[in-house]
């Protein structure tokens, strides 16, 4: 389904697909858009709607009842999707520019946000995103990451535009797949009149009771977790002044899943005391990695895949792992993902031990100002010294008191979250102190003051190299240092130019080249090493698989009728975007679908069949994998299945032929009827019926739409046959 744009949008677009994007960013206009920058005089006539699930209605009616007991950091329903940008948008072509136009519609949603599977955008290319009153208007290549996903922000409505322009000659190096459309059953962050969607009783960052914490307010980001989930977190400070960006939030955030994909709002917070005016929302940041955890603490460590840039305003938080001497206790949050607000306990916090699915060892406060609620979840708790000494956990009394009614609030405690679990991935000292200094406490730092670095080098460029040559870079590099660049074979000729490369193809070279960007080793001990690798396929896809069956059966054997499950696991190589499938008979290739590392099998006939998968990129395809198949009538003494219809919907009408002999040698009682999702191969439902009856009517009711494997088994004879369920 297309969707038309006026002819002022491609205006709009082309005038500024040249210009020089930076860093992420979004523009609000709470009275709309300025007619001049309006990409929409009106709705478009067609819109790709996003089927609103059972579970949306019910969480939505919820929410609008009880608005005061805001217990959930969840706002969204996520919604699977599987939108190719590129294919199902509207394209227009415009000198020697791709324009493509596409809209979506989750209507009823109060917010949307989406996340994308496939992400790599070509040099060049310019993705925006917008609404009547909110444009993203920033997304380049810049935002390619080792991962190739990517998440937007949440805007507000139930209607989200995408435009991008990109050069022709590289469009087939684009990569943009939706795969989840997040809808929201409740009001999230700050509106765009006056009001924010979190409880009346919260105080906004710059009243004041915020005098002088301006530093630590620059640490402090919204988190939109996996699309559906509001939490709140802080940059934290290291031992040897590097700006690596490690982030603190709560453990229990994690249970959004796909961090990855988590988006980062920094320095969103009212101008104002009185009312939530004056806003930006231009420092956003897509995507991190998990470093460490534990639920003992509630602690969460991530690091960004951004790094802030000096001149940001961004700060790094102090912190302190002592327990004693604190005598007051201050949280920057932001509750149900709403602009920063404060809170304040005037009397030192409390050590308790939080009894709920474990024992947490948490601090407890008592606001004195301010209140926390839902989406608060990981905010740091700063001591009178202006330094972390835990992040946000729970309200004891949230669900049963309106969030203003609730003073009392418990977080984990720094100190405990510092040895942690006793391992790298579940403590914090080995992050936070990497020369093993024994600091017991950091100041708030701007990041103007922190140089490169440690451990953290990155190399960005392009995954591939055709023909030709292309330009390498090596970021977070330590102020001073000297990067050495190197090629792990013959493929490649490289020309380092400082911070940069110049990759050439050596003539006839196909296969995989591993580049690697090394600095010194620091004198400090900070350092112990700081080393970055990518591998680039060079002259196109070089990459091997074992082609398994999956989820495990048939193991041997397989007829005409049987519907054929496949995976392919890598044994060698990368470099690829894609996967295409296939099989060859009698000499002929029968190519299937560009897909990913699974594959479905119909067998036309009986006969040998060598199923193959080769790797795919923006270069062409690579070498074969086989796996040879031999396809009969019949595996051994069994029984004809015929099942009807097929595909199925409320009742499926199984008839059971052949192998009568075989099976009264064994008089079984009965026959046990088994369907699985082919996919997970997870039984989804059971049948018993008495050996002599040859016909069956079995209910579908309950079963979701999808491919199933029903298997009929009568003593030790057991045949299986493909089934789709509508």
């Amino acid at each position: 389904m297309k969707t038309r744009f006026t002819y002022l949008l491609l205006l709009f677009l082309i005038a500024t697909a040249f210009q020089a994007i930076g860093q992420v960013k979004t523009k609000i206009y709470a009275a709309g858009v300025p007619a001049a920058l309006r990409p929409l005089k009106s709705r478009p006539a067609d819109v790709l709607s996003i089927p609103i699930p059972a579970a949306f209605t019910g969480l939505k009616k919820a929410a609008s009842v009880s608005p005061l007991y805001n217990n959930t950091n969840q706002f969204a329903v996520p919604v699977k999707q599987d939108i190719n940008l590129a294919k199902r948008a509207t394209l227009i072509r415009e000198n020697g520019q791709l324009v493509y136009t596409l809209t979506v519609k989750a209507a009823g949603a109060l917010n949307i946000n989406c996340q994308f599977s496939e992400f790599r955008l070509p040099q060049g290319a310019v993705l925006k995103i917008f609404t009547d009153k909110e444009i993203t208007d920033s997304i380049t290549a810049r935002e390619n990451n080792e991962h190739n996903v990517w998440a937007t922000r949440v805007y507000q409505g139930d209607e989200l535009h995408f435009a991008l322009t990109l050069p022709e000659a590289q469009s087939k190096e684009l990569l943009l797949k939706i795969d989840k459309i997040n809808i929201g059953f409740k009001p999230y962050g700050a509106d765009f009149g006056n009001v924010g969607f979190s409880a009346p009783c919260h105080v906004n960052a710059n009243c004041p009771g915020g005098n002088g914490w301006d530093p630590e307010k620059n640490a402090v980001a919204i988190i939109v977790a996996n699309g559906a989930e509001a939490c709140t977190g802080s940059l934290l400070m290291n031992t040897c002044s590097f700006n690596n960006p490690y982030f603190l939030t709560a453990n229990h955030c994690l249970d959004a899943g796909n961090v990855p994909n988590w988006v980062f709002q920094f320095q969103t917070w009212s101008t104002d005391c009185t009312t939530n005016t004056g806003w930006i929302e231009t420092v956003q940041f897509n995507g991190c990695t998990l470093r460490a955890n534990n639920a003992a603490s509630d602690f969460a460590l991530l690091e960004l895949n951004t790094v802030p840039a000096a001149g940001s305003g961004i700060h790094y938080a102090g912190w302190s792992r002592t327990t004693t001497g604190i005598t007051s206790t201050t949280v920057l949050h932001h509750p149900a993902g709403d602009l920063m607000k404060i809170s304040r306990d005037d009397q030192g916090p409390t050590a308790v031990s939080d009894v709920t699915d474990i024992t947490r060892d948490c601090w407890e406060i008592n606001q004195d100002l301010g209140r926390l609620e839902g989406g608060s979840s990981g905010a740091p708790y700063f001591d009178q010294n202006h330094r972390v000494i835990g992040q946000h956990f729970r309200r004891p009394q949230a669900g049963i008191l309106p969030v203003c009614d609730i003073t009392i609030a418990r977080g984990g405690r720094f100190a405990s979250s510092w040895t942690g679990g006793g391992t790298n991935a579940t403590r914090l000292s080995n992050w936070l102190d990497p020369s093993n200094s024994g600091a017991a406490t950091t100041n708030t730092t701007n990041v103007n003051a922190l140089s490169g670095t440690t451990n953290s080098l990155t190399i960005s460029g392009d995954a591939a190299i055709c023909t030709g040559s292309k330009t390498y870079t090596a970021s977070n590099v330590p102020a001073g240092s000297t990067v050495t660049w190197s090629a792990s074979n013959g493929y490649v000729t490289i020309t380092p130019s400082g911070n940069s490369v110049t990759v050439t193809v050596n003539p006839g070279s196909t296969g995989n080249v591993t580049l690697s960007a090394s600095t010194p080793v620091s004198a400090s001990g900070c350092a112990t090493s700081n080393t970055a690798t990518k591998v680039i396929s060079v002259g196109g896809p070089y990459a091997g698989f074992n082609i398994n069956v999956h989820p495990g059966w048939p193991t041997s054997c397989w007829e005409v009728w049987a519907f054929n499950y496949f995976k392919a696991d890598l044994a060698f190589g990368s470099g690829y975007t894609a996967m295409e499938w296939g099989y060859t008979y009698l000499g002929v290739d029968y190519p299937g679908p560009e897909t990913w590392d699974t594959y479905t099998f119909l067998p036309p006939d009986a006969g040998t069949y060598e199923v193959y998968v080769r790797p795919k990129n923006s270069c062409g395809v690579g070498p074969k994998s086989t796996r040879i198949v031999e396809v009969t009538w019949a595996c051994g003494p069994g029984f004809r299945i015929q099942a009807s219809p097929n595909p199925a919907k409320g009742i499926l009408y199984v008839t059971i032929a052949g192998a009568d002999q075989q099976i009264s040698k064994q008089a079984p009682a009965s026959t046990t009827l088994i369907l699985r999702e082919v996919i997970s191969g997870r039984i989804v439902k059971q049948w018993k019926a008495a050996s002599s009856q040859k016909q069956l009517a079995l209910s579908l009711t309950g079963i979701k739409k999808g491919n199933y494997i029903l298997t009929i088994e009568s003593g030790n004879i057991k045949q299986s046959k493909q089934i789709i369920v509508e």
